[in-house]
């Protein structure tokens, strides 16, 4: 196992996002995963305008992200992760039940609200960070 970071992106729209902006959509190091700001945009790159199908896709966008830096990592693996929302008291019901029906295990987590993200018409991004043990019997979380 390399401690040396390995960044990565993932097919659709990571690559162009990659391309367009310079970052990388994850970078593992050893057996640390962790994201870039993920957000609710289709692998077409197109954007849904309302915040809960943006909330849902944020979600499965991290999960892209993760596994193109670890093909092994799942949900449970995912130990920290933190969320930046526009309009945090609308979107707080969603991403509660986003978490607890993915992550039953509760990592920690951080939500703020912020101005605006990244780009036009985001009403989120999330970032995440998982531990993957060589030996899966080490993560029973």
């Amino acid at each position: 196992m390399s401690i040396k970071p390995q960044f990565t992106t993932y097919p659709g729209y990571g690559v162009d996002a990659t391309e367009r902006m310079g970052y990388s959509q994850a970078v593992r190091i050893g057996n640390f995963v962790r994201t870039s700001g993920q957000s609710g945009w289709h692998p077409d790159g197109k954007l849904p305008e309302d915040a809960d199908t943006q909330i849902f896709r944020a979600f499965e966008n991290v999960m892209q992200a993760l596994k193109s830096a670890n093909p092994k990592c799942e949900w449970r693996h995912v130990v920290n992760f933190r969320s930046y929302h526009v309009d945090m008291d609308a979107q707080f019901a969603k991403m509660t039940e986003e978490i607890k029906r993915r992550m039953p295990h509760r990592p920690v987590w951080m939500c703020t609200g912020i101005p605006y993200v990244g780009l036009p018409g985001l009403h989120l991004e999330i970032e995440a960070e998982a531990y993957v043990p060589d030996d899966e019997s080490e993560a029973k979380l």
